[in-house]
Formats: structure tokens, C-alpha cells, sequence
């Protein structure tokens, strides 16, 4: 009997055993092309970024054994070079960095404005909407409609409007969002149209969220009497404040690297009403590692892949520690449910 019962449990042990090891090879078979591509693509991309930043390329020529002359390419090591540069040049300079530091002055406006219009409206008309008051789905379509069209025709359908529209009702005007127009008005549209097109998916999620408030917790403060303003304060906003938190961090994350829709309205010619992310784009267009040619109408220095990596690293430098300090503090200041 020890025997037979011997047998038995090896013959178990090897089927467990044998199950295990499959179970095994079918995790790492499924695992291992995922994290070599994200090791691949984003380890490695990112630490060859972190290096470029601290280095210079340039095309050196040599004579060849046939006699023709070739390029080869040397990588120097140049330390801080790259962020003296964009100090130096694009933030102290005069009349270089004039452009260049209204581009972060416009970045913190347009953050701030959308912010505080976005946040605030969208969420009072994100209640109104899960409270199914009058005409809340029709707002609910057309606040969710710029988020379905497509944003080029979008914004082509708006400077048609603010540009063409407004100079055929009003003579001798020019339109608020040509290449020449006043900064102001320039300005302001754009704030508009990111403030407009900026309600849609905030509007979504937040109402998605309000939707999965319990029932119960709504009607037994509404039996104790509290108002629709007090239930927005005291029940909904503890309840979704997490999705709020959300959408402030990601919003603050981005704050100099937005680029305000200002490709898709001018593409390079957008004058001096710029952002700081749309600087880096336009000139991402036009560099390389060796040299820089963006378009004269920029009027910004000139800066080359590894000049412009430097400055990413100095935005994620500002940046970050901004919004794990403003992540710490709404966590321990915000209001919390139950």
C-alpha cells in the first residue's frame, strides 16, 4: 500500500510539476516581447536622450583612400554647454530671448485661464448634467461635439469664423486671428478656443464619475434637507475628487510644454504669440544634430537636438517636483468621502 500510494504522489507531484513549468513558459513567452519593447523604447530612448543632452555632434572631413572626401561624425562630450546655451541664449539674451520668455509667460496664462474656466464651469455644468435638470442632454452633445470633430477641421472651421466671417460682416476690420493681428485679440482667441474645445472630455469623465455616486448616500442627505448646492460641496465633490485631482496634475504636467493649438491655426508663422511648446515642436521640425534653421518668422535662437534635450530635461526639472508638491498637497488638504 505505501508503495501504491508512493507511486501516486510522484506521479502528482511530476503532473504539478509539469503544469507549473507550462504555466511558466506560456508568462514568459507572453511577457518577454513586451518588456524588451518597453526596455527598448523607453529605457533605452530615454537614457540616449538623457546623454544627448550633455553632448555636441559635429561632421568632421577626411580624406579617403580614393582620394574623395568623406564625413564622418564625432560625438563630443561638452558637459553643461547645451543648458548654458538655452540659458544664456534663449532666456537672458536681450533680444533672443524676448520671444522665447513670453512663450512661457503665454504658456502660464493659457494654464492658468483653461484651468480655472474649464475646471470650475465643467464641473458645475458636469452636475447640472448628471442631475438631469432641463436640457441636459443637449448640452451634454454639444460640449462633447468639439471632442468628436475632428481638431483640424475644427480649428479651420473657427479661423474661417474669426477671420473671414467677421472681416465680411465688419468693413475695414481685420480678422482676430491673423498671422499680423495684435497680440491681444490673437491671444485672447486662443484662449477661447482652447477653453471651448477643452470642455468635452472633462465634461465625460466627470459626469461618468458623478454617475457612480451611491443612490443611497444622495437620498439620505436630501431627507436631512440638504440643498443642490450643499449635496455639490458636501457629497459630489468629496466623491470625485480624485478624478479632479486627476485632470490637475496631468494639466500641470504639461503647463510648458502646451502647445495651445497654435500648429494646426498658423503651422510655422504664428508671429510672437507663441508657446514654449510649440517653440520645441516647430524647431524639432527644423533641427538636427548638428544645426538648427527654423523659419525666420520665429525670431528664436536656433538650437540643435541635443540643445533642445537639455531643455527638456530643465522643463521636466521645473516641472516635477511642482507637481508631486501640488499632488502631496491635494492629497492632504482635499476633501475626502465618508
Amino acid at each position: 500500500m505505501e508503495n501504491v500510494s508512493t507511486i501516486k504522489k510522484n506521479t502528482l507531484t511530476k503532473k504539478t510539476l509539469k503544469r507549473s513549468t507550462k504555466r511558466l513558459i506560456f508568462y514568459v513567452s507572453m511577457v518577454t516581447v513586451p518588456m524588451f519593447l518597453f526596455v527598448l523604447f523607453y529605457f533605452y530612448v530615454n537614457f540616449d536622450a538623457l546623454a544627448m543632452a550633455f553632448k555636441k555632434f559635429k561632421l568632421v572631413n577626411y580624406i579617403a583612400s580614393d582620394g574623395s572626401i568623406r564625413y564622418k561624425e564625432e560625438q563630443l562630450f561638452v558637459g553643461f554647454e547645451n543648458f548654458k546655451y538655452i540659458i544664456d541664449e534663449c532666456i537672458i539674451h536681450i533680444d533672443n530671448g524676448r520671444v522665447f520668455r513670453q512663450s512661457i509667460v503665454y504658456g502660464f496664462y493659457m494654464y492658468l485661464f483653461t484651468t480655472v474656466i474649464n475646471t470650475s464651469m465643467g464641473l458645475l455644468l458636469s452636475y447640472y448634467i448628471y442631475k438631469k435638470y432641463l436640457f441636459a442632454s443637449f448640452f451634454r452633445l454639444i460640449l462633447f461635439l468639439p471632442s468628436i470633430i475632428s481638431s483640424v477641421v475644427l480649428a479651420l472651421l473657427f479661423k474661417y469664423i474669426v477671420n473671414d466671417v467677421y472681416e465680411g460682416l465688419v468693413d475695414g476690420a481685420i480678422g482676430f486671428m491673423r498671422p499680423d493681428t495684435p497680440e491681444d485679440p490673437k491671444f485672447a482667441m486662443l484662449l477661447f478656443y482652447n477653453v471651448w474645445t477643452g470642455f468635452g472630455g472633462g465634461v465625460l469623465v466627470y459626469t461618468s464619475t458623478m454617475s457612480g455616486i451611491n443612490d443611497s448616500v444622495v437620498e439620505s442627505a436630501q431627507l436631512d434637507g440638504v440643498s443642490a448646492i450643499g449635496e455639490f460641496f458636501h457629497i459630489t465633490m468629496p466623491m470625485i475628487f480624485p478624478t479632479f485631482t486627476t485632470f490637475l496634475i496631468t494639466g500641470l504636467a504639461g503647463i510648458l510644454t502646451n502647445g495651445g493649438h497654435l500648429y494646426t491655426f498658423y503651422e510655422q508663422s504664428a508671429g510672437d504669440v507663441v508657446t514654449l511648446g510649440y517653440i520645441i515642436y516647430v524647431q524639432t521640425l527644423y533641427a538636427n544634430m548638428y544645426e538648427s534653421t527654423p523659419p525666420p518668422s520665429m525670431n528664436v535662437p536656433k538650437m540643435t537636438f541635443p540643445q533642445l534635450t537639455a531643455l527638456g530635461l530643465m522643463i521636466t526639472a521645473i516641472t516635477l517636483p511642482l507637481v508631486l508638491g501640488t499632488k502631496k498637497l491635494l492629497e492632504k488638504f482635499g476633501p475626502t468621502a465618508g
